[in-house]
């Protein structure tokens, strides 16, 4: 079942390039994926590291590490960045953060720590590193779930667009998402 969900969210990412008709790296833009299977919401969120913090390579200076921890902390809370209905009862379960810049104790909750899950680093060598995120959230009442808030804009001003394609019960879709047009509705 997580296999499943994983090779969906893979192949939107992968799809997501072409059907929206830009490079996987665009500053101001990110993409993001979700799949809701059963009682399970994942999100895929895959962005230039320029979106979210003021640099694509590894921090210089505590500054910018700090830079780095406030990004992941803000990342990891990922239940006030996607605001789910109240009636649908949904949890954060899980995050797992990849990208060079984040140090390996910073990538993952105690979640995937337990499960043993590894962080895996990586970015283009050309200087243009990428932030690929997954969040898994569970909901006691998934026939609730009609639409999500998606506030990452507040938290990352830098990010001006998302190009986002859903799989729901109800079917498949794309949508474009600005900070001021950020719900996800199916």
């Amino acid at each position: 079942m997580k296999k499943l969900s994983s090779c969906l969210i893979l192949a939107l990412f992968l799809a997501g390039a072409s059907a929206f008709g830009h490079d996987a790296h665009t500053h101001g833009i990110a993409r993001l994926n979700l799949v809701i299977e059963g009682i399970n919401v994942e999100i895929g969120f895959e962005t230039p590291l320029i979106n979210l913090i003021a640099f694509e390579r590894a921090p210089k200076n505590d500054k910018e590490r700090q830079e780095v921890r406030n990004m992941a902390t803000a990342l990891r809370n990922a239940h006030t960045l996607f605001i789910f209905p109240p009636d649908a009862k949904c949890g954060q379960t899980s995050v797992l953060l990849k990208a060079d810049v984040i140090a390996e104790e910073l990538a993952y909750t105690a979640n995937e720590h337990e499960r043993g899950q590894e962080n895996h680093a990586h970015a283009a060598g050309d200087g243009h590193a990428d932030l690929d995120a997954e969040f898994v959230f569970t909901c006691q009442n998934p026939a609730a779930l009609k639409q999500v808030e998606v506030r990452i804009f507040q938290a990352f001003p830098a990010l001006k667009r998302i190009e986002a394609e859903l799989v729901t019960p109800r079917g498949q879709k794309a949508i474009k998402l600005t900070s001021r047009a950020n719900r996800l509705q199916w």
